[in-house]
């Protein structure tokens, strides 16, 4: 009697035990899965925050490049400088990490902003000189490739560069744009002169090292 009793115990003891580790592990699973969930939840809220952040600075750069263009049109057609120089153009670059929208202006005025295509395709075609039998009538010396003032301006969602020393805070330009006013001053008063030429036998017309 005594020892079907405590066989009877011992069977009952194993039975409890197995199931206090079933509760067990059934707890550790949902803990593990709540924690997993945790994770994941933390994970996607920093992902809709930072595509929260970038959206916002998207919409900004945007706002301000719409004005900035506005400014660099507003020189162009009424700086007398600019009137009166043989040419004038509004550069932009736009940039890939906002959909395009350019960032980056710029404009030129004077008697050469860049390269004619006729020009390009010379130095393209002729950059080393002819070994034998292909002489050219004409080779100029040097080609003017540039002979123009510049002024510029740099867009990203905090800061805006006008020029190389001069800083305005975004969200303010986009505010009231007036508050560039006194930098394009100062860049118009002394804007950046660019003077590059071409020289035959270092740009073009080269020595071919293959003979």
């Amino acid at each position: 009697m005594a020892v079907e009793f405590y066989n009877d115990v011992k069977a009952v003891r194993a039975q409890i035990a197995a199931e206090d580790e079933a509760r067990r592990l059934a707890e550790q699973e949902r803990s593990n899965s709540q924690s997993t969930q945790g994770v994941r939840e933390t994970a996607q809220a920093a992902r809709d925050e930072e595509a929260r952040r970038k959206e916002i600075e998207k919409q900004r750069v945007i706002a301000a490049s719409g004005k900035m263009l506005a400014i660099f049109d507003a020189i162009q057609s009424n700086a007398d400088e600019v009137q009166q120089a043989p040419m004038s153009a509004i550069g932009q670059t736009p940039s890939p990490v906002y959909d395009g929208v350019a960032t980056h202006f710029n404009l030129k005025w004077g008697n050469k902003l860049a390269l004619t295509a006729e020009e390009e395709e010379f130095i393209k075609s002729h950059y080393y000189e002819p070994v034998s039998g292909g002489s050219l009538t004409e080779c100029p010396e040097t080609i003017i490739a540039q002979d123009c003032d510049i002024i510029k301006a740099n867009i990203s969602p905090s800061i805006i560069r006008i020029g190389n020393n001069i800083t305005l805070d975004t969200e303010q330009f986009i505010a009231d744009p007036r508050i560039s006013t006194r930098g394009f001053a100062e860049v118009l008063e002394h804007p950046e002169h660019l003077d590059r030429v071409m020289h035959k036998g270092r740009d073009y017309f080269r020595p071919d090292p293959n003979y």
